[in-house]
């Protein structure tokens, strides 16, 4: 103990009864103080004088400080200090040495000599300069005690003696801490000896029971120190592997308790289930009489080659739960397997398959790859390199092909020779699908730069063509020629668009619009209108019970259309196309890549060739296709729509054996679907209507159509000019009823700016907002942004008249 103070050495409370004792034995004050702090440790009699006045008060506090420092700071051991404090009194201090330090300071004080006459006119004069009550402070000056010089004396005598003895207390508590601490130290410094010793060492007591065992090797052992301390020595698991070894060690304690030093060789499990050689010696501690008291237990590994071994098992603890296989096998003809950690049991084997010679490492190495594999070792084995690396599939027991990335050390013989391969083999089959999923979402995102755009332009001239080709029906009957020749113009044109819709799902905007969906009547409809006009049959299994999901319903409609017809187009001669669902319930532990929660499954499978593993990477690519038929969008827009639901779409195929593609759509809190309303068929009209459109084309069919129906039709080619005429028109008395605006002109005021500045003129406008961008928010809500009706691009005559007679209808 470097630091200590004198009321950790003794008991204050003793010593006080001490200083009471002698003061009213001799009627001196007295008290000790701490030296280090100036705490008051003891203090007996001390007078009101001091306690009331003087070191009550700041200024003459500060002088009695003053005094005891003086008095402490002329101490020397074995003597007294005699001093006249700056207040007026008489103290005397006696130092307190403990083990050389000055711990302590015993004070004698407040008193006068008798043959001395205190100046009264010096503690009126110091009464009034503390600003004491003159009255009482000499009241308590009359009270200070006198003693005779004799006396004094006589008591300093009494009190060194004392102080000696105090200090003599003190030390020897101190040297009892010390010692204890010495003790703890010892016992400290002898259990991390023990605990740090590599070999086994333990102390029985006479009936072998474990008093102490080093934590290395309990740990070693997979032990806790509460599962052996108590336990007889032969009863531990160590020993629990063999009945015959437990005897022999039991009877061998009972042979060193009568003095003999027993030694033999053992065995004992390690935590990997391998028995380990050791050499067991037990030897007797006996004491000074003789008598044995204690029993010391050692074991030793007597076998380098069994050390590195049971490193080797040490390092596959570290690696039996991860895709780290550790591996060393010889470098001869099929590659024999000498060592595999157990966690090759994530492929489907077991070490002993391995091991027995049953299966070669090359066995397992995918048909496609071994050959290329075989050339890179014989060129790293000419080249004289330390280690290799391979990247190369395996095909696991359940017939399942993993990526997997090797690198081994390689162990060369005199000649040069490579003689063994020892490392890793690490499992990378889902970092490389991680890996595709980014690449297929970054060419999703490059197509989708172009797609809004494309889509926008595309729709424009769409809306030409359609407008144009449904006014010229009107100019034939169904039975000219003309009539069907306009018709297919049509129907093209209606294809195109879906071209575009199809375009739209890669764009950045195109978010579904989603809301309860009956998934039942979801499935059938368009399963059955998918169907139209196909070679192949459905076989359906949609049970009543399936939940409702939350999706957009077009996007949805529009997955399931390009699976039914994949399905198709993989069986030429057509075929049986089963389609499936069932509600389920996914986790963590199901490894997909989904929320936890409810879904509904539907799987799509075909009767066809299969998909080969090369083309299953590549199957919802953009613009990827093995058929002859399509652009390769059907299936690369399905999962960029599962993909904007939070849903999932797979597949599963064998070449010669189909192919099952699934999707996952989720499922809805709701307790009823939200119908979708059926749109009003188109109605002659009038009024008058402003047609916004930076597109000639799309303001002169519009136009057109508009006029056919009997509206009166003015047009602007941005925003500025529609506010303008807008204007115009309701301050002239002749207001338009209508407003059909573009959403977006390039370089000019869209429609999403110009309806908020015509609200300014007139709140209950009622405009409808166009687009080709059918996937825009303001087109999904555009009642938020002000508008009364949607009407999406391309649109044909019916489509047209029909809103715009729903939005005049709606505002009458």
């Amino acid at each position: 103990m470097s630091e200590y103070r004198l009321s950790e050495l003794l008991d204050m409370g003793i010593i006080q009864k001490m200083a009471d004792t002698h003061y009213r034995a001799t009627g001196i004050p007295i008290g000790i103080i701490d030296a280090i702090d100036d705490a008051v440790l003891v203090g007996s009699g001390w007078q009101e004088i001091c306690v009331r006045f003087h070191r009550a008060a700041l200024l003459s506090l500060q002088r009695c400080r003053e005094s005891d420092n003086y008095i402490k700071s002329h101490l020397v051991e074995g003597q007294s200090c005699h001093y006249r404090c700056k207040n007026g009194l008489n103290d005397i201090g006696i130092p307190i040495i403990v083990a050389g330090r000055h711990l302590a300071t015993m004070f004698l004080g407040q008193f006068f000599y008798e043959e001395e006459e205190p100046e009264r006119e010096y503690f009126i004069q110091q009464a009034d300069e503390y600003g004491f009550d003159r009255d009482e402070y000499l009241a308590a000056l009359d009270h200070v005690p006198r003693f005779s010089h004799e006396k004094v004396n006589n008591m300093l005598e009494y009190d060194k003696v004392l102080t000696v003895f105090i200090a003599d207390l003190a030390e020897r508590s101190l040297q009892k801490m010390q010692a204890e601490e010495e003790t703890r130290a010892s016992e400290r410094k002898f259990h991390t000896i023990l605990d740090q010793a590599y070999q086994f060492i333990a102390l029985l007591s006479t009936e072998g029971r474990i008093q102490e065992a080093n934590r290395t090797v309990l740990q070693f052992g997979g032990i806790e120190d509460n599962c052996a301390t108590g336990k007889l020595f032969w009863e531990t698991s160590w020993w629990s592997h063999s009945p015959e070894l437990r005897k022999k060690i039991r009877d061998s304690v009972h042979k060193v308790v009568r003095g003999e030093f027993i030694r033999f060789e053992a065995t004992h499990p390690a935590t990997d289930g391998t028995l380990q050689y050791v050499d067991l010696s037990l030897k007797p501690v006996r004491n000074p009489t003789g008598a044995v008291v204690l029993l010391i237990a050692e074991a030793r590994d007597i076998s380098e080659q069994k050390r590195v071994e049971q490193a080797l098992e040490l390092s596959n603890l570290v690696v039996e739960n991860s895709q780290v296989v550790l591996f060393r096998w010889k470098a001869v003809e099929g590659w024999p397997v000498v060592m595999v950690s157990r966690n090759v049991s994530q492929f489907g084997y077991t070490p002993e398959e391995f091991l027995s010679g049953t299966l070669h490492y090359a066995s397992i190495i995918h048909p496609e790859d071994l050959d290329r594999v075989i050339r890179e070792v014989r060129y790293f084995s000419t080249r004289g390199v330390s280690h290799t690396h391979h990247e190369y599939r395996i095909i696991a027991k359940d017939g399942r092909v993993h990526w997997v990335v090797e690198r081994s050390l390689v162990e060369r013989n005199n000649k040069g020779e490579i003689d063994f391969f020892q490392g890793v083999v690490i499992d990378t089959t889902e970092r490389r699908h991680m890996e595709e999923e980014l690449v297929k979402a970054q060419k999703l995102e490059s197509v989708g730069l172009l797609a809004g755009g494309i889509a926008h332009d595309f729709n424009n001239i769409l809306t030409g063509i359609l407008g144009n080709a449904s006014l010229a029906k009107m100019l034939f009957s169904p039975q000219d020629r003309a009539y069907a020749y306009v018709s297919n113009i049509e129907s093209a044109a209606y294809r195109a668009k879906d071209l575009t819709l199809q375009f739209l799902t890669f764009s950045k905007g195109g978010a579904p619009i989603k809301k309860p969906v009956n998934s039942v009547e979801l499935i059938r409809n368009n399963t059955q209108l998918a169907l139209s006009g196909l070679k192949s049959t459905c076989e359906l299994s949609v049970p009543d019970d399936l939940r409702i999901v939350e999706v957009d319903e077009g996007q949805i409609s529009q997955v399931i259309n390009n699976l039914i017809i994949n399905a198709d187009q993989a069986m030429p001669r057509g075929g049986v196309i089963r389609v499936v669902c069932e509600n389920v319930e996914t986790s963590a532990s199901n490894g997909l890549p989904l929320k936890e929660g409810s879904y509904v499954r539907v799987s799509v499978s075909d009767q066809g060739a299969g998909i080969t593993a090369e083309h299953r990477g590549k199957i919802f690519d953009p613009y990827f296709t093995t058929k002859d038929r399509g652009h390769g969008l059907g299936l690369a827009s399905a999962y960029a729509i599962m993909k904007k639901h939070a849903g999932h779409i797979c597949v599963d195929s064998k070449p010669g054996a189909g192919a099952t593609f699934t999707i996952y759509l989720p499922a809805s809190d709701a307790a009823t679907a939200i119908t979708t309303e059926e749109p009003a068929t188109a109605a002659a009209g009038s009024g008058r209507i402003l047609v916004m459109d930076d597109e000639p084309l799309v303001r002169m069919v519009t136009g057109e159509m508009l006029e056919h129906m009997g509206y009166d039709v003015e047009f602007a080619q941005n925003g500025e000019e529609a506010l303008a005429m807008y204007g115009a028109a309701r301050e002239s008395g002749v207001p338009f009823d209508a407003v059909i605006m573009d959403l977006t002109v390039p370089g000019g005021m869209g429609g999403r700016e110009a309806i908020q500045r015509i609200r300014e003129i007139n709140p209950n406008v009622r405009a409808i907002v166009s687009s080709g961008y059918s996937d825009d928010p303001v087109m999904a809500n555009h009642l938020n942004y002000g508008f009364a009706g949607v009407v999406v691009k391309p649109y044909d005559l019916g489509e047209l008249g029909a809103q715009l007679e729903r939005v005049l209808r709606k505002q009458e």
